[in-house]
């Protein structure tokens, strides 16, 4: 029998601050750059065997939060 597991990944980032501007792009890629790393450093989390944590900007700003639910596993 072929069990079924059901996962959930929540991601949540507030782009309010500085770390989010880079006047040196356009401003249709404004923060691009600053979410990229994020996600990166989420994935490393994830592969490390976390199940949730706090994000923290390029400045050192807690921005948002993010998790993993498991079938009971995190």
């Amino acid at each position: 029998m072929l069990a079924i597991r059901l996962m959930r990944f929540t991601i949540e980032i507030e782009s309010n601050d500085d770390a989010f501007v880079d006047e040196t792009v356009t401003h249709d890629f404004r923060g691009r750059y600053e979410i990229a790393r994020i996600l990166t450093r989420v994935c490393e989390d994830v592969k490390s065997g976390h199940c949730d944590g706090t994000i923290v900007d390029i400045n050192g700003h807690r921005c948002g939060q993010w998790s993993l639910e498991e079938d009971d596993e995190c």
